[in-house]
């Protein structure tokens, strides 16, 4: 019987990180199919639009195609971006499927199979099962030649936030360590998990202000990346950490940011929901330092009332 156990927010986030940096990888074979090749893009660019809603029937085009033409590269690759994309959506089912044909695919071919193998961590991950998980994520990082850098940083998150749902904030800093060492020279989009552990970890172990810190540069990061959604997230866990460390001004600040953000994406009930923080958090303010702040609020509040309703219907 498989053991279950329940995630935390912190490790849950750390997760979720990972997985936005799976769903845009990189194309998926050198010589692709002209069709599958199109399809790929289109769907990298949906999902770096914020939607991994549009992504995901995209990949599937691409994945039947490929399947078609018994590619079993192009079967494996694209596999790995849409199951990354399932993850994300919460659809652990349905990706751990789609993780398990890839890495069938990939092995026929004779490519690295490290991203399929995280990706069924993570799937396993996100429905609780994780002794399963972590064994999967170790194997991901077994063989060094066999998986590329920015594969085994994920693996290397992914067994940090493993670590902290189990409880082990000494494994998890130790993950920690190693990613930051090995992601110094990665893209943005590399980086950010990596920057979401670090907020996690020192969570973890009672320090919200550098939690917060860590989930600032997260949110840069993803900036960079062009990453929206994941730039309000992490602007919320941002601003909660600043509430935690009792840092009302900070708090405020940056829980207003992220109401802002929610509004031009069109979540409105999320730019409602992240105006009425910032609001309790600058309610303690005198008002000579939270008058400009609550301006500031207020205009996120009028940008989530005037929001337009998401086209894609995705959260």
């Amino acid at each position: 019987m498989r053991t279950r156990y329940a995630v935390s927010r912190a490790a849950a986030a750390a997760l979720l990180a990972v997985l936005a940096a799976g769903c845009a990888s990189s194309p998926p074979a050198p010589r692709v199919d002209d069709e599958v090749a199109r399809l790929a893009r289109a769907a990298r660019q949906a999902y770096g639009f914020d939607s991994a809603a549009r992504a995901i029937p995209l990949y599937r085009k691409a994945l039947d195609r490929s399947r078609a033409l018994d590619d079993a590269a192009s079967v494996g690759l694209v596999g790995v971006n849409l199951g990354s994309c399932l993850l994300d959506a919460g659809r652990f089912a349905e990706a751990a499927d789609v993780f398990d044909e890839a890495l069938a695919d990939l092995s026929r071919a004779g490519r690295p199979t490290a991203p399929a193998l995280v990706g069924q961590a993570g799937a396993a991950f996100g429905e609780g099962r994780i002794e399963e998980a972590w064994m999967r994520a170790g194997a991901a990082t077994a063989d060094d030649a066999r998986a590329d850098g920015g594969t085994r940083i994920q693996a290397l998150v992914l067994q940090g936030a493993i670590a902290l749902a189990r409880g082990d904030g000494k494994s998890a800093a130790a993950f920690l360590e190693s990613a930051e060492r090995e992601c110094r020279s990665a893209p943005p989009a590399t980086r950010a998990p990596v920057a979401a552990l670090r907020g996690n970890v020192r969570l973890a172990a009672g320090a919200p202000a550098d939690a917060a810190a860590a989930f600032e540069r997260e949110a840069a990061l993803w900036g960079e990346a062009g990453n929206a959604r994941r730039v309000t997230l992490a602007l919320a866990r941002a601003g909660r950490a600043h509430a935690q460390a009792g840092d009302s001004v900070r708090a405020a600040g940056v829980l207003q940011r992220a109401a802002r953000s929610a509004a031009a994406l069109g979540d409105r009930d999320a730019a409602r929901a992240l105006a009425r923080e910032a609001r309790a958090a600058a309610g303690s303010l005198e008002d000579g330092e939270g008058s400009e702040l609550r301006r500031a609020i207020e205009r996120a509040e009028a940008a989530a009332a005037d929001a337009p309703p998401r086209a894609d219907g995705a959260p």
